[in-house]
């Protein structure tokens, strides 16, 4: 005959644990109105959370003054979900969807991994939990109308800025070395236009960058950072045609407001320029002469800069695999005597995470002087014959040179292995 048993439960049910509870809050802007909005919401979330005897106060989480298109720029954004993966947190509160995120791509993939920590987050303004049926449904919608909106709001904020630019007001006022802002307008500042001055002349002299640093350094002239100067920052001030009483508007632009990414304005947008439109510290002649030869610089390359010790070969040797140039390597030895060399920039520089180029033979200089002699005839190296015949040295592989001339001939030869 069938028999039925029943097994009476032998384990206590554990109470109810306490949901550990947080809150998010986040302004994209820093006002007064603002800022007294981001403290009401810090203080209602904690006077909520520590009011409901269910709940576990597990803080409250702000980013003050910070756009919400990216995770990578929201601090306590990122400390509130490196919390939730360590487990610390169970609920999340929020204002609304636009205040946890505008993007909507990163929306849904910081809700999905949260579901899968078994994290609730809530949104107080359109009442949704990630936690219903029709959570995510909701969420794929709504974030798509913030998402929206903030491109809505970025086309406004750039048509203003552009109205603003036709009549000559700058968008925000980005610090000059040399000029302070008064309203709309710069002022020179006398002392730092002279420090200007100089940089330009130097400069015009045929002094480098690092050369001017130096002087800067020296007499403890610093920039408007309070940094001392930087190669960068010297090459801005170069070229910047401020300070020829010009002023450029929207020579970068945010590609996208979702990224923030800027990008140099190469003719996909319009650009205003205005002219006279402040005191002048250096000429148009003497501007324009530094641009000219600032070209000339970068035509020469490695061969323009005076702290580089070069040699007729410098930028004349090329690795056939990777097509960089061959830097010159010299070696102290104990006796005294040296040892020279040329090896791929790809090879000498190789570092953690960049590619190698195959080739790994170094060029003994005495070896490619050798090979000079035998493609010129000569008995003896002659630098300048050199200079005038040879256009490039190409590296094929480890056992071989290709040798360019300037009248479109070529000759291959050996090098011993």
């Amino acid at each position: 005959m069938r028999r039925i048993t029943k097994l009476e439960p032998t384990k206590v049910p554990k109470p109810p644990q306490k949901k550990r509870v947080a809150a998010y809050a986040r302004i994209s802007k820093i006002t007064d109105r603002m800022s007294n909005s981001l403290s009401n919401q810090v203080s209602t979330y904690s006077k909520m959370i520590q009011d409901n005897f269910q709940w576990e106060y597990a803080g409250v989480y702000v980013d003050d003054g910070i756009s919400g298109t990216a995770i990578k720029r929201r601090p306590d954004f990122r400390r509130l979900l490196a919390d939730c993966e360590a487990g610390k947190i169970d609920l999340i509160l929020t204002k609304s969807i636009s205040r946890f995120a505008r993007n909507t791509l990163e929306l849904l993939q910081v809700v999905r991994r949260l579901k899968e920590l078994d994290v609730e987050v809530r949104f107080e303004k359109e009442n949704i939990s990630t936690f219903s049926g029709d959570g995510e449904l909701m969420l794929t919608i709504l974030a798509s109308f913030a998402q929206a909106e903030s491109q809505s709001l970025s086309d406004n904020i750039k048509w203003k800025q552009r109205k603003g630019y036709a009549k000559g007001i700058p968008n925000g006022r980005i610090p000059v070395y040399g000029y302070r802002w008064c309203g709309n307008r710069l002022k020179v500042v006398p002392h730092e236009a002279e420090i200007v001055r100089r940089i330009y002349k130097s400069y015009l002299d045929g002094a480098s960058r690092s050369e001017i640093m130096s002087w800067l350094s020296a007499e403890g002239i610093k920039a408007r950072s309070g940094e001392f100067w930087s190669s960068c920052g010297l090459r801005y001030l170069l070229a910047n045609e401020v300070y020829v009483g010009t002023l450029t508007f929207q020579k970068h632009f945010v590609e996208d407001p979702i990224n923030k990414r800027f990008r140099k304005n190469r003719g996909e947008l319009p650009k205003y320029v205005i002219e006279h439109a402040h005191e002048a510290v250096i000429g148009q002649a003497v501007f324009d002469q530094v641009q000219e030869e600032y070209a000339r610089r970068m035509k020469l390359g490695v061969l323009a800069n005076k702290a580089v010790n070069t040699s007729c070969f410098t930028t004349k040797i090329q690795c056939g695999a990777c097509h960089r140039n061959y830097l010159h390597k010299v070696e102290h030895n104990k006796d005294g005597s040296t040892w020279e060399a040329w090896l791929c920039a790809s090879r000498s520089r190789a570092g953690k995470g960049r590619k190698v180029c195959p080739t790994s033979k170094y060029i003994p200089q005495k070896k490619l002087i050798e090979c000079c002699n035998e493609v010129l005839g000569t008995e003896s190296f002659d630098e300048q014959l050199f200079l005038e015949s040879v256009e490039m040295i190409v590296v094929i592989g480890e056992h071989e040179l290709e040798f360019h001339f300037k009248d479109g001939q070529m000759e291959h030869v050996g090098l011993a292995v």
